[in-house]
């Protein structure tokens, strides 16, 4: 394969998404995932290709392959983007650790510290050569509102990413380069931490709970789930975050609060019709809850107690996630002690 060759890791509207887009610029994808995860390859062959909707309309497109050989895949491309969920992140490591090389540069994406995990897990391995780093949020907001067809709430955007460890960020912006736009981090926790997730999505769903149980699949986070409250609450654990950021010497992005205002406006701005159609979450138990709780959250709280900073408000809201979905993320989720990490 040519340095325009990528395999993409999972099949989900992210990983689709990239796919397509990837494709339509030139670029020789092979797509890959389990066969439980890759109903979808059916009908992405029927229909002609993968097609995109939404903020990016275009044709259907084959992607270059469509596998479930992760062997076979590993041999052929060097670039590889894991597009799955952080609960899917472990799984995934087991089936591709294995065939990995000191040729092999790989992105998480979003990354929640799925970096870190594949360290740890060829940490005894012979494979210590590659190259691993990760996004700070995912490369799109997107959903697969029916198989092998993507509605995109935005256009990709250049991403902030780090390699871990962070000596290797560099290199892997180089080697990603000529096929995506990545700005250099300075670490993993920096890209997990900026993560817009980490403040909206809990407390979006804890604060909508009725109205997502009465709506489900229908409910829209950005449709029907902001008001002068909820944004006042995100402005306020962002306040939180960016404490955490400022004690870790690293710079705090721009609020969130003109885009979340923005959202709310009528008539909404028409670059900004699709994002706010998106749904979800569709329950309690939705990966708002679960994924964000686990990793983003969890690792703000313990970088938190840590270093003796008060998050009374983001505390809060883990609290709450742990309760509702019956399981105690700062004892279990990705925190600097359960991951070994040092914040200093």
């Amino acid at each position: 394969m040519n340095d325009k060759s990528v395999l993409i890791i999972g099949c989900g509207s992210t990983g689709l998404a990239t796919a397509a887009h990837l494709s339509r610029q030139g670029v020789l994808v092979t797509v890959c995932d389990t066969p439980e995860q890759t109903s979808s390859f059916e009908a992405i062959r029927a229909n002609g290709g993968i097609r995109l909707t939404g903020a990016l309309e275009a044709e259907p497109v084959l992607p270059y392959g469509m596998t479930n050989d992760f062997t076979a895949a590993l041999a052929a491309h060097e670039l590889v983007i894991v597009c799955v969920s952080a609960g899917r992140h472990e799984e995934i490591i087991r089936l591709a650790a294995p065939y990995l090389t000191n040729r092999h540069c790989i992105l998480f994406t979003p990354g929640t510290l799925g970096a870190v995990l594949l360290r740890r897990a060829t940490a005894d391995s012979s494979c210590r050569g590659y190259i691993v780093g990760e996004t700070c949020g995912n490369l799109w907001a997107c959903r697969e509102p029916s198989p092998g067809v993507i509605f995109l709430g935005g256009k990709l955007q250049e991403k902030l990413a780090a390699a871990y460890p962070e000596t290797d960020t560099a290199a892997l912006v180089e080697r990603f380069r000529p096929v995506l736009a990545l700005r250099p981090g300075s670490n993993v926790l920096e890209t997990a931490l900026k993560s817009p997730n980490v403040v909206t999505h809990i407390a979006g769903t804890v604060m909508n709970a009725p109205q997502i149980e009465r709506e489900g699949e229908s409910f829209a986070m950005f449709q029907s789930g902001l008001s002068e409250t909820v944004v006042r609450c995100f402005t306020a654990l962002e306040a939180e975050r960016n404490l955490v950021l400022h004690s870790l010497g690293l710079s705090c992005p721009p609020s969130d609060e003109p885009f979340n205002r923005a959202l709310m406006a009528d008539p909404v701005a028409p670059q900004l019709r699709c994002f706010k159609s998106l749904k979800g979450p569709s329950s309690m138990q939705h990966r708002y809850m679960s994924e964000d709780a686990a990793c983003g959250v969890a690792l703000l709280v313990s970088i938190g107690r840590k270093k003796g900073i008060p998050l009374p408000l983001t505390e809060s809201f883990l609290t709450i996630a742990s309760s509702v979905c019956e399981k105690d993320f700062l004892r279990e989720g990705r925190t600097l002690e359960n991951l070994n990490l040092t914040c200093d």
